[in-house]
């Protein structure tokens, strides 16, 4: 491999949404047997969003239960303000961040076999 055919074959970085992806395989009715979501800096120490991954978990994976479950991991973070970051972003992040690592996660389920070197991280 050269670094010519080094190029972003995840499908996060394509440019259509999650929902869109989300909608090519809704009839393989996709299926979460089980997951967990760790986050660090919503809290005074890293916590694990357990009311998300239980509103996942066995679930058929579309684009409503995958931004529910981050709507969720959102409201479990307790965020402070500090001078790195406001508590209203961090949590809208939590709630980007959750989305794009479930696609993700499903990116290595459907292509196991597959090295990804994205072009860019997020």
């Amino acid at each position: 491999m050269n670094k010519s055919d080094l190029r972003c074959k995840d499908i996060l970085c394509g440019t259509a949404p999650a929902s869109e992806i989300l909608a090519h395989f809704g009839d393989e009715e996709l299926r979460c047997e089980d997951l967990r979501i760790a986050m660090g800096v919503v809290a005074p120490r890293p916590i694990r969003a357990k009311k998300a991954e239980a509103m996942l978990a066995g679930k058929v994976i579309s684009a409503e239960t995958v931004a529910a479950c981050a709507e969720t991991a959102a409201s479990e973070a307790s965020p402070r303000d500090s001078v790195r970051g406001e508590a209203w972003y961090r949590r809208e992040m939590v709630k980007v961040l959750v989305q794009r690592a479930i696609m993700k996660s499903i990116d290595r389920v459907l292509r196991p076999d597959e090295l990804v070197y994205p072009d860019r991280l997020w």
